[in-house]
């Protein structure tokens, strides 16, 4: 009876162990024909489908070139060979036309991830002030992260028709819980714009605040930055660098996720107390390359102390020239105060 009861347990381990390995098989074949790449040929476009070494994931992608033809056949050839399919990265580079085609994506197309770059001559992702439609109409729900990079000609009146492409269905009340979004809302979390001289107003974006954790607006065309960012409540990473005319930067509160912020390449000289009494709550800030003034009267209160210095690593003082060079957070200097009727100098250096 013992070996009998063995017998029947083993066939039950193998019965059970089949059934497993099968329902751990059915997720990848019914998702085989949609995770892989499209049939038929899109011109100007490739598709790999295979095992990325570098993100050690099975990655999707699309790569398009300056040979993709017209917006229009570009946009139906997208529409049609994209349809029902999942992709990790769609890349457009070296676009040859002022504007990206109207609502190229079905409803079924999933994108990750959208890179477009390199593209001198484009001016606009759609009809001209139609929310409505665009190159990003249907692709909410599954956009986590949109690279713009290197094209200098996008107009400044299509950021907010891009967020509100990108958002989907208008609702004016603005919802912290990313799970709260409605269907066909957007769901982004990163956002990168790069080399746009245009782009000069945070205001433009403010329709996907809400669910942004990495915000790079870096070579842009701001000379002031100066936000209320309660509504970024998710934002982990704001950079700012490689804006040589941005003169002024406020942070009248930091979002309680806010950890690391770069402003490298800046034209700041000096941060107002109010901003470096939120800077230094963050974990890493970065203000290397900027000319800042490290007179003791500019900073907070027992400002200079070992945690700062580490804080603001790769960031120095220009001016007084007493102190040039010297790592901000480590050192300043009280110029030119009277002490009996005389001028003089205290250095406030970290203990």
């Amino acid at each position: 009876m013992i070996i009998g009861c063995g017998k029947v347990m083993n066939t039950m381990s193998v019965n059970i162990a089949l059934i497993c390995v099968v329902l751990a098989i059915c997720p990848l074949v019914s998702h085989a024909g949609i995770y892989s790449c499209y049939s038929g040929t899109i011109p100007g476009c490739t598709c790999t489908a295979a095992w990325n070494l570098a993100d050690f994931n099975y990655k999707v992608v699309v790569s398009c070139t300056g040979a993709v033809g017209s917006a229009t056949d570009f946009g139906d050839n997208l529409k049609i060979r994209t349809k029902g399919y999942q992709f990790d990265d769609f890349i457009i580079s070296a676009y040859p036309n002022t504007r990206l085609p109207d609502s190229p994506f079905d409803t079924s197309t999933s994108i990750k991830r959208i890179i477009i770059k390199d593209s001198p001559k484009l001016e606009g992702f759609g009809p001209k002030g139609k929310p409505d439609a665009g190159l990003f109409k249907n692709l909410g729900p599954s956009l986590e992260t949109l690279v713009l990079s290197n094209n200098p000609a996008i107009r400044m009146d299509e950021w907010e028709t891009i967020a509100k492409q990108l958002k989907g269905a208008a609702d004016p009340d603005p919802k912290p819980d990313p799970d709260a979004f409605a269907d066909g809302d957007a769901v982004l979390k990163t956002l990168a714009i790069h080399k746009s001289p245009e782009f000069d107003d945070l205001d433009t974006i403010k329709d996907l605040a809400p669910t942004l954790q990495t915000l790079v607006l870096r070579a842009t065309g701001f000379t002031n930055f100066n936000y209320d960012l309660a509504a970024y409540a998710a934002l982990n990473v704001l950079d700012l660098s490689e804006n040589p005319a941005l003169k002024k930067f406020v942070l009248k509160a930091k979002p309680a996720k806010l950890s690391s912020i770069f402003i490298n390449g800046g034209g700041l000289d000096v941060l107002t107390v109010a901003t470096l009494t939120e800077l230094v709550k963050a974990d890493f800030v970065d203000l290397g390359k900027n000319k800042l003034n490290c007179e003791c009267s500019n900073l907070p209160a027992d400002f200079i102390n070992e945690d700062n210095e580490k804080k603001f690593l790769g960031s120095t003082c220009a001016a007084p020239a007493a102190v040039n060079n010297a790592k901000f957070g480590s050192t300043c200097i009280n110029a030119n105060f009277l002490l009996f009727g005389k001028s003089s100098r205290v250095y406030a250096k970290q203990q």
